[in-house]
């Protein structure tokens, strides 16, 4: 190496960054600012490499754009692999099946997704991976996950048969532990997986097939003024979510409570069976009118 010659080892995968940074790359891809500027690249490198802003502005514009196109997850889209259980500083964690979460950490989840997405996605992973309080040894089954462009071989276990911590007090004070050694890959493949579990879900039980409902149908002011209530309420309503849905379906504080233990596919069943039966009865009446 030659005397003052500086360097440089950039990320390039998002597995090669953890959590705490993850979460950071994404605010500092949100900045509305044009990706081709080679200030931003600068920026960019500095924030990877943790390397002072001063000395990347030392560095020649052909340096910096040698280390931005080596950063394979700014150019093209990741391959992403679904970890199921992991160990992590000696601990190990298993993911819930989703169609198991209850409503009360569906709520949850869908509150922190609107409050702010990337900076509670820590929060997010510890609803949803727990700690493994009890394993047996027959229910492991080891998978080989391979990671991308390297030459080693890193065993994941998956646990079919396991106690887990389900206190969701608990599992938040995880997330230190997670954003500082747990590789955003994990997380953001976990996320990806969320949103297409939470879509297909949508698709099931609330998209609306506009036949379902009769044509050219006069509303009454009633129902023209449930309409404007509920208007009013789509603001409310979208920061509350799921909490606000059982507020208006609860006879009691009882019955809250009920629900937010059940399963939210339960929930989801209701909901699709309330709203199925307001369609067809009103069809009813239409007709009949």
């Amino acid at each position: 190496m030659k005397k003052n010659e500086v360097i440089i080892t950039i990320p390039t995968k998002l597995s090669d960054i953890n959590l705490e940074k993850g979460l950071a790359l994404q605010e500092y891809l949100n900045i509305p600012i044009n990706k081709r500027n080679i200030d931003y690249k600068r920026g960019l490198v500095s924030f990877l490499c943790n390397i002072d802003i001063e000395l990347i502005k030392s560095l020649t514009e052909k340096s910096i754009e040698d280390l931005y196109n080596k950063i394979d997850f700014i150019h093209k889209d990741s391959q992403l692999n679904i970890v199921n259980s992991f160990k992590l500083k000696g601990r190990y964690f298993n993911k819930v099946n989703l169609d198991n979460l209850t409503v009360q950490e569906y709520g949850d989840i869908e509150f922190l997704r609107q409050e702010d997405p990337i900076e509670n996605l820590g929060k997010i992973f510890c609803i949803c991976y727990r700690e493994i309080l009890n394993k047996k040894n027959n229910s492991i089954k080891n998978i080989l996950y391979n990671r991308i462009n390297w030459f080693k071989r890193q065993i994941y276990r998956e646990y079919s048969n396991v106690e887990v911590d389900n206190s969701l007090d608990n599992c938040y004070k995880n997330e230190q532990l997670f954003r500082k050694y747990l590789r955003f890959d994990i997380v953001y493949a976990f996320y990806l997986e969320y949103q297409q579990w939470e879509q297909k879900n949508y698709n099931i039980y609330f998209k609306i097939d506009e036949e379902e409902y009769e044509n050219d149908i006069e509303l009454t002011q009633e129902e023209i003024d449930e309409q404007e209530k509920q208007k009013e309420m789509q603001s409310f309503a979208s920061v509350w979510g799921i909490y606000h849905i059982l507020n208006q379906i609860s006879t009691s504080r009882i019955e809250f409570d009920y629900w937010m233990k059940q399963n939210v596919l339960k929930l989801f069943k209701e909901l699709r069976y309330r709203r199925d039966l307001n369609i067809f009865n009103r069809n009813n009446n239409i007709n009949n009118g």
